[in-house]
């Protein structure tokens, strides 16, 4: 997701940034997990194939909620595996355009500044949505190579200097929600049924 820096109030919208989505599938149960209660394996297939997945127009799971259903398992010729029909509700990390978030910058640089939500690391604010005047101040070294001041990014405002450093904790402004080529999606035929929440497509 990229975000603009400073703080704002979002515009109205139905959406939170976590929401319950309701999938219909089929997932893979291993034979290492037929000792298992048949909900718990059933829970471990789910997330195994869901979790930090990106479901192309719902969002990024995170992990399952719970299950509706579940249908007959079925035996496919050469796979010791259970294959088992689900209903199921699953957590979705789908953030709108225009949400005001918190995040902690892990990196900057001329290109900007990458901020962590702790289960999501790839928030990207670009130069252009902070707020202006900005300007990015490389850092110092001494004689040696040493660093003695990090880079840092400095928005002027009355006549002060503001700096924003990694480590901090900054608001910021979705201002697109997006995916591309290094995501890791789901190579599934999983589909959204009544019930849940649809968000949009996650940068990362």
């Amino acid at each position: 997701a990229t975000g603009a820096v400073g703080p704002g109030d979002a515009p109205g919208c139905p959406r939170a940034m976590f929401s319950l989505v309701m999938l219909e599938d089929t997932v893979k149960v291993q034979p290492s997990d037929f000792h298992l209660p048949t909900h718990e394996a059933l829970v471990s297939a789910v997330n195994c194939k869901f979790a930090n997945k990106v479901i192309i127009d719902v969002g990024l799971c995170l992990r399952l909620y719970d299950i509706a259903s579940i249908g007959e398992a079925f035996l496919h010729p050469g796979d010791a595996a259970q294959h088992v029909a689900l209903v199921f509700r699953i957590i979705v990390f789908c953030p709108f355009v225009g949400q005001i978030l918190v995040g902690k910058i892990t990196t900057l640089s001329k290109d900007g500044l990458v901020v962590s939500l702790e289960f999501f690391d790839n928030v990207v604010i670009t130069p252009e949505n902070m707020r202006q005047p900005v300007a990015f101040e490389e850092a110092e070294l001494d004689a040696k190579g040493a660093t003695l001041v990090n880079a840092a990014w400095c928005w002027k405002f009355n006549k002060q200097d503001f700096y924003i450093d990694v480590d901090e904790f900054i608001r910021f402004r979705v201002v697109e929600v997006a995916f591309n080529a290094s995501n890791t999606f789901v190579d599934s035929g999983a589909q959204p049924r009544g019930g849940g929440g649809a968000g949009g497509g996650l940068a990362a």
